[in-house]
């Protein structure tokens, strides 16, 4: 396992500073300057991590000004860019999951307040507000009360109450 700033990856930043110092005299260059910081990253790949590699890429831009689009053709920020939106599609995913299984419990819930109203009510019309919950709690605590009502007015009251809560 290597340590992010240890003995290897002064030979890293020497290479950046050697960058630098020759960009300073650009009729004296060898390469391109993207080429050269194409190479730079592409060895060090070899040798660090990721996020050594991205931190010395975004010191080289920030001293040398170079433009982003060096970067944006990097194999380096395409990775970035490539983790960046597989994490965000997992993330929707998962959000999407949740969301449907919140939707699900809740149109069960519904569901199961429906059935015991028309069980301890059937000659009455199930009242419409049920499908206006959108909380766990308030359809159990209209289920509850549906249960222990006397009267289809008291069971219909409780559930336009919970709708209103």
């Amino acid at each position: 396992m290597q340590a992010p700033y240890d003995g290897r990856f002064q030979l890293l930043e020497h290479a950046s500073e050697a960058i630098e110092a020759i960009t300073r005299h650009p009729e004296r260059l060898p390469y391109a300057i993207d080429t050269m910081v194409g190479d730079l990253a592409a060895m060090a790949s070899l040798r660090y991590r990721k996020v050594e590699i991205r931190k010395l890429l975004e010191r080289l831009q920030r001293k040398i000004m170079l433009p982003a689009d060096i970067f944006h053709e990097s194999w380096l920020y395409k990775d970035g860019v490539a983790e960046g939106e597989l994490k965000g599609k997992l993330e929707g995913k998962l959000e999407g999951k949740l969301e449907g299984k919140l939707e699900g419990r809740l149109e069960g819930k519904r569901e199961d307040l429906r059935a015991a109203f028309e069980l301890r009510f059937p000659q009455a019309q199930v009242p419409p507000e049920i499908d206006t919950l959108t909380s766990i709690d308030a359809i159990d605590i209209a289920f509850r009360s549906v249960i222990q009502a006397s009267t289809e007015q008291e069971a219909t009251s409780a559930i336009e109450h919970a709708a209103r809560a």
